[in-house]
């Protein structure tokens, strides 16, 4: 792959994410997920942990879910995942930024490997 397409796509998706950042900056608190009042939060990842949520609930419930679903209260959310899947499927718990916003894993001990079993269980990674 030539090299200046590759830095072009990096600087590209780069500057998505900054652009989706300062949306979802910029909307109402919880319009994608409860978690999508995160300041500098990807939609994406507001919509993941979202996912990621109600993948713990099920985890500490001992169920096993298909699909971690938005919650209808969320239907910009649930329209914006249902756009992500037609492109990646699971984009949303794919794109979770651990990193920002709240600290998920200290308020919901082991959502992190709730989601990578998940995701692994479904073949997404290895």
């Amino acid at each position: 792959m030539n090299v200046s397409l590759r830095i072009f796509g990096t600087l590209l998706v780069e500057f998505l994410k900054d652009v989706d950042r300062e949306v979802n900056d910029h909307l109402p608190d919880g319009t994608f997920s409860q978690f999508s009042s995160e300041p500098r939060e990807t939609i994406s990842s507001a919509i993941g942990k979202g996912q990621a949520f109600v993948l713990w609930c099920a985890a500490q419930k001992q169920e096993t879910i298909d699909y971690p679903y938005i919650p209808l209260r969320y239907p910009l959310g649930q329209i914006a995942e249902d756009l992500c899947e037609v492109f990646q499927p699971f984009h949303g718990l794919r794109a979770i930024e651990w990193d920002r916003g709240i600290n998920m894993e200290a308020i919901y001990p082991g959502i992190q490997k709730v989601v990578h079993d998940y995701l692994q269980n479904k073949g997404i990674i290895t």
